[in-house]
């Protein structure tokens, strides 16, 4: 059940479509309210020590929950209008009737009788600069890492809060390697060193069709390995001429409960669930859970994601236990302590499917019964203020899944799409950003009727408090600007602390109707990025304001009671800013870098690791490696770097493609289509990690292209694991123990050149 709470709105802004929606409160833009007094607001370009003053604060205003279905209905069928009105007027303008061709092949999503049952139900009730800025945000030295605790025994995923795991291509026991090899198969390796083996596989449906004609598309987007279970988070996309919305056949059934599928664990493992090997000693292969059964109507995008959980608690022979369903493609997730936090986004494809007497085919589902389609529950629904007839076109829903009883433990859904996901153990942030464009009366300049047009942007972020199975709306916020990622967000004494960019475009638009002239003319564009500290209600109690103008913040990292924030384009400082009084932050200390870090990672007791590019005369021209020592927040210092010989890695933009261990002192990224090893020490930096083949290994030949490799430790060996191939090193002396393929590599495709008229490859 929702709890609504009050949130800070900002100064409303003119929206032409806005008047469309009966409900939908006005689109917002500005600062977050405080608690009590304004929050302070440094100039980061202050001497140190010294404090801006406070800066103002919009009023409080309410988020709310749904009162009923009939809300929600109007909502959308409000902004259907509004997109209808709008779209009639561009093909108007454009010298169109606004009739869109008829196909005597397919029909639109729904029906006629879907659309007359609909009205009488409604009668009723990038690196182009140079330089790195980092701002360390400290009360005190940064905290500890792995390194001071007892080393583990094998890696985990590379997550951004300890004890939440997110959802990867590759999970580890420490015994065992899970890969989800190409989006076709789960493949489970020994993590034995020199012997290793493939010990099974998942063999997962990727595209099928029912006897009535029903396309299902799958595609696997993660894996979780938690308490002898295996879960397979993956999309399915359904489509048939004329409707778009189809129920899932999911395999062990639906909605069955840990011990129900336990009790009939026998008939699970039937010749569908399972198969022998053919030969003693092969490795078992089994058939994943999908498929789909008869169609159901509805508005929504005909994508669900299924969490399909298997029983690995003997890798050698998994055996599928049940499956569950939620309406939306696959946006993000998260896991703690055995519950699952699933992300999706539905978007209103059609709304004339939709019956205002039936929710199910306008409000999102969950599916844990094979046969019911259970509709998010009304005072679940989420209205958030300052989102306009676009942004009320999609949902997203957001369920726990309680892995060991197989059941969703409690859904909501909000009106808008999710963008950034940040998760702390008590709750749940999603930003929903947009695009505000505003418009000066026309005047007259020459020949020209000129209108001044001013673009920015603003990010809604929505806490969802979380419970004992439970998730509930709490506080809503509207700042100025964007996230580049959710490392731009994190929670820390129960406050949220948040950086975003302010980027801000003028021009004007010149129409000279009598000579057909229509034309934009860009005139400046202003970049600032600000820090903002929100408490539990989402109220401002502290900023930094126009920090590091003229460039953008490249990363982000959070450790306890510092940040550290890079930004981007000529020559800057890097800003040590001590946070130990939330209202009153103050700059500390200065230092200028050359390139930039795209992503940050804490490593051991004041050393913060750096992974970028380097930039001459404005190009990137190079991967980098940087570590910063960070013991002193008033003389923070670039200690170490290495150029990589390289021009891109998933790394840059995919935290989890980057291995990190402190404790072994050893950093892995993919480098273009292979994969490197590197070591650090204070007394050397870094190095090439020392292998015994050089890495030879762990090259495209072997690894495979766009293979998106891993790396990973377990006990005494270290481990890289492609889409293809499972490579194995020595942990303590690099020597290469095995090279083992477990999935056929795509054969090149060879093309003839128009251009050159030579032959070429290409692998698909």
């Amino acid at each position: 059940m929702i709890r609504p709470v009050a949130f800070p709105a900002l100064p409303a802004l003119q929206k032409g479509l806005a008047t469309a929606l009966a409900l939908a409160l006005a689109a917002t833009l500005g600062g977050c309210s405080t608690a009590g007094d304004p929050g302070g607001s440094n100039d980061p370009g202050q001497e140190p020590g010294q404090t801006a003053p406070a800066s103002e604060f919009a009023p409080v205003e309410e988020v709310h929950a749904a009162s009923d279905y009939d809300e929600v209905y109007h909502i959308l069928d409000s902004a259907n209008a509004a997109m209808q009105a709008e779209q009639a007027a561009w093909e108007s303008d454009r010298g169109t009737d606004g009739a869109a061709p008829e196909s005597a092949d397919a029909t639109s999503i729904g029906s006629a009788d879907a659309a007359a049952s609909k009205n009488e139900s409604a009668s009723e009730p990038e690196a182009e600069t140079q330089s790195e800025t980092t701002a360390s945000v400290s009360a005190d030295a940064a905290t500890g890492t792995a390194a001071d605790a007892e080393a583990p025994d094998h890696s985990d995923t590379n997550v951004q809060v300890e004890g939440i795991d997110e959802g990867d291509i590759v999970k580890t026991d420490g015994e065992y390697l899970y890969r989800l090899s190409a989006g076709q198969d789960v493949v489970i390796l020994s993590a034995d060193g020199a012997d290793s083996a493939e010990v099974a596989r998942i063999s997962l449906p990727f595209e099928t069709t029912s006897d009535d004609g029903t396309v299902s598309s799958s595609w696997p987007a993660a894996l979780y390995l938690h308490d002898g279970k295996l879960v397979v988070v993956r999309t399915v996309n359904y489509w048939k001429e004329g409707q778009h919305r189809v129920m899932p056949i999911l395999g062990a059934e639906v909605g069955k409960t840990a011990a129900a599928a336990e009790e009939g664990k026998a008939e699970a493992n039937s010749a569908d669930a399972t198969a022998e090997p053919e030969t003693a000693g092969e490795p078992v292969t089994i058939t994943g859970m999908g498929g789909v059964t008869e169609p159901h109507g509805s508005a929504l995008s005909a994508s669900r994601t299924l969490i399909d959980v298997y029983d690995v608690s003997d890798p050698a022979s998994p055996a599928a236990l049940y499956s569950v369903a939620q309406d939306g493609a696959y946006h993000d997730s998260r896991l703690m302590d055995g519950s699952l936090t699933l992300l999706t986004s539905s978007y209103v494809w059609d709304f004339d499917a939709a019956k205002a007497d039936d929710p199910a085919t306008y409000v999102p589902c969950t599916y844990d019964d094979q046969e019911k389609a259970t509709p998010v529950a009304a005072d679940d629904v989420c209205i958030l203020p300052g989102k306009d007839a676009y942004g009320h076109e999609s949902y997203t829903t957001v369920s726990l899944i309680d892995l060991a009883a197989g059941t969703f433990s409690d859904s909501l859904t909000m009106l808008g799409e999710a963008e950034q996901v940040y998760m702390s153990p008590s709750a749940l942030y999603v930003t929903q950003s947009a695009w505000e464009e505003t418009e000066s009366e026309p005047y007259e300049e020459s020949v020209y009727t000129a209108t001044d047009i001013e673009s920015s942007t603003s990010t809604t972020i929505t806490r969802l408090p979380l419970g004992d199975g439970t998730i509930d709306l709490g506080a809503s916020c509207t700042l100025p600007g964007y996230l580049r990622n959710q490392f731009n967000m994190d929670e820390y004494d129960g406050n949220l602390r948040v950086a975003l960019n302010d980027s801000r475009t003028k021009g004007r638009q010149l129409e000279d109707p009598s000579h057909g002239v229509s034309s934009y003319e860009y005139l400046e564009e202003t970049q600032v990025n600000a820090l903002y500290v929100l408490n539990e209600s989402m109220e401002t109690i502290g900023s930094i304001e126009d920090m590091a103008p003229g460039e953008e913040i490249k990363s982000v990292r959070f450790d306890g009671a510092t940040g550290y924030v890079v930004t981007f384009k000529q020559i800057d400082p890097l800003f040590a800013i001590d946070l130990s009084d939330p209202q009153n932050p103050a700059v500390l200390s200065a230092l200028k870098i050359p390139g930039f870090s795209s992503y940050l990672h804490p490593f051991g007791e004041g050393r913060l690791l750096g992974f970028g590019q380097t930039v001459e005369d404005d190009a990137a021209t190079s991967l980098k490696l940087s570590m910063f020592d960070t013991s002193d927040p008033t003389d923070v210092r670039e200690i170490a770097q290495l150029p990589i010989d390289g021009d891109y890695s998933d790394g840059l933009y995919d935290h989890k493609a980057v291995f990190v261990s402190a404790e072994h002192g050893i950093i892995g990224v993919p480098v273009d289509e292979g994969y490197q090893l590197f070591t650090y020490t204070d007394a050397d930096g870094f190095a090439p990690f020392p292998l015994s083949d050089d890495g030879d290994a762990l090259g495209a030949q072997t690894l495979g292209a766009h293979a998106q490799p891993r790396g990973l430790f377990s006990g005494d060996d270290l481990y890289v694991c492609s889409d293809w191939t499972l490579v194995a090193y020595g942990l303590a002396d690099g020597e290469l123990l095995t090279v083992l393929p477990f999935k056929d590599q795509p054969e090149p495709t060879a093309y003839d050149s128009e251009e050159t008229g030579q032959a070429s490859a290409i692998v698909e």
